[in-house]
């Protein structure tokens, strides 16, 4: 338990620095580029991202599972990481070439930041932090990130002064993606080499790995397809104030995508190894985590979002505040489906329930942004993804009420929602307060922050003491250990 804790703390800095120190240079680069030359960064590093997905081919989570059931026989992990490396290396050149076809035949006005980000195209070749997150050494993939992410900042504030300076800054971010993964990459050495496999053994990856993949662009898809027909059917300055509310709300996404990942490794090699017990109590420590967490960032977040916005971004960006609100519904639902993907399905192979959840999502997802886009914008863009988070959820969970204890765990989620309602209508109720009372915005914000804690944080701990679940003692009993 206490390798998973520390695997968890390190991927949570990571997930953190993926989000958190783009969101350092935000307030600085939304005044130096504006709206526009924003929605140009988003549409162009949209696009290039779909490229990347069909790189991976599926390989960050299929390799995870794979690596984590052979991590204990050296032999047995040699002979799998060498076939999913040749996999991921052919699918990798074919989406390299694939983007350089593309942007020698595309006619746009936005080719050369194209070009650019084929950088983070190219870098996919080098990308093997599945393997290490398989093996649970995160602490490798967090420090050279950490490094290489903390040089970055300091090269956007050194060369991106104004409008014209879009190329650094595209520059600047896909540079650094590659910089980071062959960094990783180089580090294999120490841990695993390759063997001799012949193509036969490869062959049984491929149903897996393509399902996952159908899986994972249908998840990306649904994900950024709002922000690529925004760029298409709606205004660029739209996809600006978008793009800057979907990078604030992925903030707190970031901790639940750090439990996702470390338990992947943690649930496969479990199930793998007949654990039973310590299945069922991990899974109720993470329903606990998940669900109480993410009520209480989505409120959180939504609650200070017009006192936050006009501090963080400008008065210029009010449009994001209510695209902020909007989103924040989707934390829990995205919380809840990382849950049962990275703990249930993915975990015990049941590829198919997942990629058919997402794959219903995205297109649900398509559907109602091509009606909404056109009338509300980046709002109508908003609404789409919580419908389609909402589909996914269903989806995934309906198959699973026959083998695991969902309706009991879904139970979980009506005090904090209940909660989360109190508290944003009391720190709205209280910026009133504030406002007449004239305070400066930054302490605004603190106030209404030390007051979500308060609210949402003192009646969740009195509500769970009172109660005491089966799913909060085990999660107590396991920390004590």
């Amino acid at each position: 338990m206490d390798s998973l804790k520390k695997n968890f703390a390190y991927q949570l800095l990571y997930q953190l620095l993926v989000i958190s120190l783009p969101l350092i240079t935000t307030p600085y680069v939304a005044r130096v580029l504006g709206a526009e030359k924003s929605g140009i960064y988003s549409y162009t590093n949209t696009v290039a991202y779909y490229f990347v997905i069909f790189g991976m081919l599926g390989i960050e989570q299929y390799g995870n599972r794979c690596i984590a059931q052979v991590r204990d026989d050296y032999d047995k992990l040699r002979i799998v990481f060498t076939e999913l490396s040749v996999v991921h290396f052919i699918t990798s050149i074919i989406a390299v070439l694939g983007y350089v076809f593309y942007c020698l035949l595309l006619n746009s006005e936005y080719r050369i930041y194209f070009l650019i980000q084929g950088l983070q195209v190219f870098s996919v070749i080098f990308d093997v932090n599945w393997f290490f997150w398989g093996i649970g050494k995160f602490r490798v993939t967090t420090i050279r990130s950490t490094v290489v992410k903390i040089v970055s900042v300091i090269a956007i504030f050194i060369f991106v002064r104004n409008e014209d300076d879009l190329i650094n800054y595209v520059i600047i971010l896909a540079g650094s993606i590659l910089i980071t993964r062959f960094l990783i990459f180089i580090s294999l050495r120490g841990y695993v080499r390759y063997t001799k496999v012949d193509f036969r053994s490869l062959t049984r990856h491929f149903k897996p790995v393509i399902i996952m993949f159908i899986a994972v662009i249908a998840a990306n898809l649904n994900r950024m397809v709002d922000k690529v027909m925004l760029g298409a059917f709606g205004k660029i300055e739209d996809l600006g104030y978008y793009e800057y509310a979907d990078r604030i709300i992925h903030v707190p996404l970031s901790v639940i995508a750090a439990i996702g990942t470390v338990m992947i490794s943690k649930m496969s090699n479990s199930y793998l190894t007949n654990k039973d017990d310590e299945i069922e109590g991990l899974l109720d420590a993470s329903a606990c985590l998940v669900l109480y967490f993410s009520f209480g960032m989505a409120v959180g977040l939504a609650a200070i979002s017009p006192e936050f916005i006009t501090l963080f971004l400008g008065s210029d960006y009010q449009k994001c505040i209510l695209i902020i609100i909007i989103l924040s519904i989707s934390i829990p639902m995205v919380g809840w489906n990382n849950y049962i993907r990275t703990q249930i399905l993915i975990p015990r192979e049941m590829d198919l329930v997942y990629s058919r959840a997402v794959i219903c999502g995205a297109v649900c997802n398509i559907i109602t942004n091509t009606f909404l886009i056109t009338k509300f914008g980046a709002f109508g863009a908003s609404i789409a993804t919580i419908i389609s988070y909402l589909v996914i959820l269903f989806m995934q969970i309906i198959p699973l009420f026959q083998y695991f204890h969902i309706k009991d765990y879904l139970k979980y989620a009506l005090f904090p929602l209940a909660i989360s309602a109190v508290t944003f209508a009391f720190i709205r109720l209280l910026a009133r307060l504030n406002d007449n009372a004239e305070l400066g915005l930054l302490l605004r914000i603190i106030i209404e922050m030390f007051a979500v804690v308060i609210v949402y944080g003192g009646l969740s701990y009195i509500y769970l003491r009172k109660k005491k679940p089966s799913l909060l003692n085990a999660l107590i009993r396991k920390q004590r250990k």
